[in-house]
């Protein structure tokens, strides 16, 4: 069991197992996301949470779906490539001229609040995985449609995104923060990458416990900042500002992985953007090969971080983990085909051999 689990968390686990609806069992889970230490030691159980909120808002959209014809709800996405970043940010900071300078897609594009009433989505490349973005509607406190919410509480990751060339930036900055938490939506930073910084975060994250619980209940979501119109005239002072303000809506400092200045209309920072994407994920890409065979290295699967190998059979099919005796492998600082158990842990571009 992970180190540094609350006993507010606990309760909520309680709560989850014993919930007989699926309203009952998302309720309770996202109190146990908001409430778990967010440290490496956890990280798995996270990925793992997220999964299973992902499949029981699968099993409500279903049902709405079939109550009301078959019609999808407008901030329903499904989940595709190795994760789902959400474009956040007030009206007129360039998210959809992000998404297209980053994707294939082609949203409309208009110089005026507004343009995108409806979630549209994109894939960026990152070596050989993919990644979503999902334009969202602007934040606005003046207006949010009722299925704005649920579609952030259902995505891995925030991406905001900022007008460095706006005299408001900081108004419309704060305006976000402000107008998610009045939704019981926390943006937060990413969580540190070191190992002494995670175990501090960890014990920072288990206490409180006294505090109430319509707090602890509010979703946390992992957010990078992209800073745009860094071309613009005054967008290098107004940094410095923008830096300021994010650390005072986040309550911490802002580490350098989770601010990225960039240009969508010259390009500029957005080469490293990908993979800082990727990164801020925390996944695995995974290589599998049949005995005798190369290994595929087209299409990896992506696992999260601390996965191990009968995590990835679990993945591939429910019968070969039930089967599944070793495996052999390629990488992790093995020698090559090393026969590794059932519960070793996988790191990036290993190639795995099962063997049932």
């Amino acid at each position: 069991m992970p180190a540094n689990l609350t006993p507010q968390y606990l309760d909520a686990e309680k709560r989850f197992k014993e919930a007989s609806t699926p309203a009952e069992k998302i309720k309770a889970l996202r109190h146990m996301m908001a409430v778990i230490p967010k440290h490496k030691g956890t990280e798995k159980l996270r990925a793992e949470h997220r999964r299973k909120l992902s499949r029981l808002q699968d099993e409500v959209e279903s049902e709405r779906r079939r109550k009301s014809g078959g019609r999808p709800s407008p901030g329903y996405v499904p989940h595709e490539g190795a994760g789902q970043f959400l474009l956040l940010g007030a009206p007129n900071v360039g998210k959809s001229s992000l998404l297209a300078a980053l994707t294939a897609a082609h949203p409309k594009i208009a110089n005026y609040p507004f343009t995108t009433i409806e979630p549209q989505c994109g894939m960026v490349d990152y070596e050989d995985a993919q990644i979503q973005l999902v334009d969202a509607p602007p934040v606005s406190p003046e207006h949010m449609d009722t299925w704005f919410p649920e579609l952030v509480r259902r995505a891995d990751r925030v991406l905001l995104v900022t007008d460095l060339g706006s005299d408001t930036i900081l108004e419309d900055t704060e305006n976000v923060f402000r107008t998610l938490a009045a939704r019981r939506i926390h943006l937060m930073p990413l969580a540190p990458a070191a190992d002494a910084a995670e175990e501090e975060r960890g014990g920072r994250e288990g206490e409180g416990e006294g505090e109430p619980e319509s707090d602890a209940e509010r979703e946390r979501i992992e957010t990078v900042v992209a800073a745009t119109q860094r071309d613009r005239p005054g967008a290098a002072e107004r940094l410095p500002l923008l830096r300021a303000i994010v650390e005072e809506l986040f309550g911490e400092p802002l580490p350098q992985s989770c601010l990225h200045v960039v240009s969508s209309t010259t390009r500029a920072g957005l080469d490293t953007l990908p993979r800082a994407l990727f990164e801020a994920l925390r996944v695995v890409r995974v290589y599998t090969k049949t005995p005798g065979h190369k290994p595929d290295t087209e299409k990896p699967f992506v696992l999260p971080q601390g996965a191990t190998v009968m995590d990835l059979a679990e993945m591939i099919h429910k019968d070969i983990a039930a089967s599944l005796r070793f495996a052999r492998l390629w990488g992790s600082g093995l020698f090559d085909g090393q026969t590794v158990p059932r519960e070793h842990v996988i790191v990036d571009r290993d190639i795995v051999e099962i063997h049932t």
